[in-house]
């Protein structure tokens, strides 16, 4: 846990109850501001739509998070193109991307930026519906049923992404002020490439390099009710198979591209997912007692242009996921020589390309401290756990599990979970990247993310409020006003 410094106050038992009595006075505002923003339809791409949601961030930044810098940032396709660890993209051209930098300024630092400070990441777009018909609440309303809010992107993550800003503005009305910056990183392009992340950090590091350096923790409020100690690797691909088209009155002078792409390829890319989920290749990874961690999904298939024409061309759009420290060159290889193999031996040509992910697989802590136990046992000294090549990094980020645990104690009268999972989020460009301690941890949602009826747990959301809050005054530092005003009068009216 970092030390708060002198004259700073300590988290109480009263303090607490404040915090979490002005948690609950933030409920219908805070639930107000989710269904606000699963109205707008900010389906990764759809740039009108994600504008909206841009706005959406700059105002509630402002309003409820009372940040003293809040700024839309744009980078250029072209500029986004020339930075390193940015995915390949869709449609063959990287477009310009928003994305929103807000600020809560460290008590004292007014004249510019403190010299420590916590980054929450968040993703603004969402993934499509395919068939609304088959959702049991609206798509875009944000219906509370209970204690469930449902809409695509509730979970995936706008509760997550608005949790920090709601902690900031409990903090407020419970009358703290941190002692370091807190800075919020509202992103595009999550879904699909991570791109969105790259060029917000890009841009902080140019406009703002005193507020990039030093950054004591990164917390991406993903919908995972515990926080994650790793993630894989993830890149999509397209397989592309060329058969040989004829009428139908005579197929076996053919050869049926999608029958071959879907048939001995597509087996053949199992063969491979099946090898890696081996246990003797997970055995020192964080995934060694994980059933089934690698996950290829045949996610789109595209061919044909006639149901009485032998098909002449087969795309297959695929995810495939990988273990972390695989280098990315090698998991290009591996693909390709499994399809070019496959196809020569239907006697077809194939051809492998990629857009979208290309994403590293990102250890938050050691496969050596990944047990609960272990990890979280405050009695050992992190420098017991780590390797002196990685200690810098690995004590910080045990550091900041256990702080985190010891807010989840607080909330929930237990330790957090762990664990790894088997996505990608940003937490690369943090962790991987830039060596900065990163975790994952947000709202439960149980329930269908990229799936029919996506939700969210309502309380869930406001339980990790207030955790996200009692964390941020222990891990920063705080003062406490002596009249501890609740900020009633102030809440809303933007920045200080």
């Amino acid at each position: 846990m970092a030390e708060a410094g002198q004259g700073a106050c300590v988290l109480t038992d009263e303090l607490r109850g404040r915090i979490k009595r002005e948690v609950a006075c933030l409920k219908e505002s805070a639930v107000a501001s989710l269904q606000e923003c699963v109205r707008i339809r900010s389906v990764c791409g759809d740039e009108a739509e994600e504008e909206r949601m841009v706005q959406a961030m700059l105002s509630v930044m402002r309003e409820h998070g009372g940040c003293d810098h809040v700024e839309a940032v744009q980078v250029s396709g072209d500029d986004i193109a020339a930075l390193p660890h940015t995915s390949p993209p869709i449609g063959g051209q990287h477009r310009t991307l928003r994305s929103v930098l807000g600020v809560k300024r460290a008590a004292g630092a007014r004249e510019g930026w403190a010299e420590r400070s916590v980054v929450f990441n968040g993703h603004m777009d969402v993934v499509p519906v395919e068939d609304e018909s088959t959702w049991s609440h609206s798509v875009w309303e944000g219906e509370v049923d209970g204690d469930r809010l449902y809409g695509r992107g509730c979970g995936d993550m706008k509760a997550g992404l608005l949790s920090a800003v709601f902690a900031l503005a409990a903090l407020r009305r419970a009358g703290v002020r941190l002692l370091q910056d807190v800075q919020l990183h509202a992103v595009l392009d999550e879904e699909c490439s991570g791109n969105g992340a790259a060029s917000l950090l890009s841009h902080i590091e140019r406009a703002h390099p005193t507020l990039a350096r030093n950054v004591s923790a990164c917390l991406i409020p993903e919908p995972f009710a515990f926080l994650m100690t790793a993630q894989l690797g993830v890149m999509w691909c397209d397989i592309t198979v060329h058969g040989t088209p004829v009428h139908v009155l005579d197929t076996g002078g053919g050869c049926n591209a999608i029958e071959i792409a879907t048939g001995s390829v597509w087996h053949a890319m199992k063969a491979l997912e099946a090898q890696w989920n081996e246990p003797a290749a997970t055995a020192a990874s964080h995934y060694a007692r994980h059933p089934h961690p690698i996950n290829f999904n045949l996610g789109q298939v595209q061919g044909g242009c006639w149901r009485s024409s032998v098909p002449e061309r087969c795309v297959m759009r695929v995810r495939v996921g990988f273990l972390p420290r695989c280098p990315l060159a090698d998991v290009r290889r591996a693909i390709e020589e499994t399809v070019l193999a496959a196809a020569a031996a239907a006697n077809v040509k194939a051809t492998v390309s990629y857009e979208g992910f290309a994403a590293d697989g990102v250890e938050c802590v050691p496969p050596t401290v990944s047990s609960q136990e272990t990890l979280l046992d405050t009695s050992t000294s992190p420098l017991q756990l780590v390797s002196e090549e990685e200690e810098h990094v690995d004590v910080r980020s045990v550091a900041l599990f256990r702080a985190l645990s010891h807010s989840h104690e607080l909330v929930h009268g237990r330790p957090a979970a762990i664990a790894p999972v088997t996505c990608t989020t940003d937490a690369r460009f943090y962790r991987l990247y830039r060596g900065i301690p990163t975790t994952c941890f947000g709202p439960e949602y149980t329930r269908n993310i990229h799936g029919i009826d996506e939700s969210v747990s309502i309380s869930s959301y406001l339980s990790v409020i207030e955790l996200f809050a009692c964390f941020l005054v222990e891990w920063c530092g705080a003062e406490v006003s002596p009249e501890a005003a609740r900020g009633t009068e102030t809440e809303g009216k933007g920045n200080n």
